[in-house]
């Protein structure tokens, strides 16, 4: 006896729809990145194990858009554009940095934005923090620090409250900062300090107790850029606010925003007579002082500085430090 076409139709659809359930299902438990309530990047394919993690402090791997950096114990520097550092016109090679707390773990900003590299991006990060949740931290708005947040709309994204968000705001979790907040990994916690001047919002990320200051572009990597000769008193400001939170600190690991400038032996590593700061120590916060006074009593030295063969401002040169200021 043949079955009518309605009801082949309707055991049809019932069949269809257990296994649809059933791929679904066998989706969620091979990749729990999709759940919604997971603390994962969103896309994120499964790691395919080709990433590799440095072990040694100082050890570097280098993959084919981005290189990672041990630099202590759950303190890894994400480098973007790795194997051209400064090499490719209008690209300036930007600092990620992934600290693995107890409870959480925090990547401090995006880099620079390219979709290819997402991928890739998406994997380094999963390998270093493991199964422990992830929450994002940016210092500040430039695009070369939020290229890739697209990666992380399932997340926490800390972003300072006085930076106005450019582009596309791709998720709804922000988790807006300001002076005194802390944002708590467990055991280590960064405490937020405002240090506008290279952006009006941005600001720096101190844990005193683990000696971590990641400070973004607001005191620059080498040199500092302001974008007006306005913003010199608001960079006076910030460097002696962050100086006195700071200066108690034992052999600190600063964590740039560019972290690649620092190293002398990369010659594209910024304009013509950067001073060589390898690493970056207190010092160079004392000298980013000293040079702000003497720019401002006249004293300073200072040369024209060029990118690209244009010239594009004054550079004040003390010691370790040097601010170059946009010509208006």
């Amino acid at each position: 006896m043949q079955s009518s076409p309605a009801k082949s139709s309707g055991q049809s659809k019932i069949l269809l729809v257990i296994f649809s359930t059933i791929i679904f299902l066998s989706l969620m438990f091979l990749f729990p990145s999709i759940s919604s309530n997971a603390q994962v990047i969103d896309h994120a394919p499964k790691f395919s194990g080709k990433v590799k993690v440095p072990k040694k402090d100082g050890e570097t791997k280098v993959e084919a858009y981005y290189s990672v950096e041990k630099l202590r114990d759950n303190v890894y520097h994400i480098n973007d554009y790795s194997k051209s550092p400064g090499g490719k016109k209008g690209i300036n090679p930007a600092s990620m940095y992934l600290v693995k707390g107890s409870d959480k773990a925090l990547l401090i900003d995006g880099g620079n934005k390219n979709i290819k590299a997402r991928k890739e991006l998406a994997a380094i990060v999963n390998k270093l923090r493991g199964t422990t949740p992830l929450e994002i931290a940016v210092t500040h708005n430039h695009e070369d620090h939020t290229g890739q947040l697209a990666l992380f709309k399932a997340n926490t994204i800390y972003y300072p409250k006085k930076d106005k968000i450019k582009g596309k705001k791709y998720t709804n979790n922000y988790s807006w900062v300001k002076e005194g907040d802390v944002i708590d990994l467990g055991n280590i916690k960064f405490n937020v300090i405002e240090t506008p001047a290279h952006t009006p919002g941005s600001v720096t990320y101190v844990d005193q107790q683990n000696n971590l200051i990641a400070s973004g572009d607001s005191i620059g990597s080498t040199f500092v850029w302001l974008f007006d000769k306005k913003s010199l008193n608001t960079y006076q400001k910030t460097l002696n606010h962050l100086y006195a939170q700071v200066k108690d600190m034992k052999d600190p690991l600063f964590m740039p925003g560019h972290k690649w400038q620092t190293d002398p032996a990369n010659k594209k590593r910024g304009p013509k007579y950067t001073p060589d700061n390898k690493p970056m120590i207190m010092q160079y916060l004392k000298d980013m002082i000293t040079l702000t006074k003497q720019i401002k009593d006249g004293t300073a030295k200072s040369h024209k500085y060029y990118v690209d063969g244009k010239k594009r401002g004054t550079a004040y040169v003390y010691h370790h430090a040097m601010i170059c200021m946009i010509d208006d």
